[in-house]
């Protein structure tokens, strides 16, 4: 009997941990399930993910962070490079996101850098 009860005690324990996991985590993300007058939002550090049924497009803009699925794409001329988590040294990116640059036009733009888009950006000395 004791060891029943520690054994719900315990799923629900888990289940409170995941259930904060999942509205906060300790990089600084945020998500937003949103309502229906607010769309659901992601953001990581100071980019913002956004659905693509809030285009008018059938595709992600240059500058917006785009979730890493089938059939999501950046617009024409664009191309998808990877989110650098900001929160540790070096070039370790972000899983399951990727942002819409024109990487390549030699600047180096909003959410490029070294790791991401070397040809337009250089190395800060600390990374050197």
């Amino acid at each position: 009997m004791k060891k029943a009860v520690f054994g719900i005690i315990l799923l629900i324990l888990v289940l409170i941990f995941v259930a904060i996991g999942l509205r906060f985590n300790i990089l600084g993300k945020v998500v937003d399930i949103g309502t229906e007058e607010v769309p659901r939002h992601v953001f990581y550090n100071n980019l913002r993910l956004l659905p693509k049924a809030q285009y008018s497009e059938s595709c992600y803009p240059k500058s917006e962070v785009l979730p890493v699925l089938p059939g999501q794409v950046c617009c024409q001329g664009l191309q998808q490079v990877g989110v650098i988590d900001s929160a540790q040294e070096g070039c370790n990116f972000v899983s399951g996101v990727a942002l819409c640059t024109s990487c390549g036009n030699g600047l180096c733009e909003y959410g490029e850098n070294e790791c991401n888009c070397a040809e337009d950006c250089n190395a800060p000395e600390k990374r050197l």
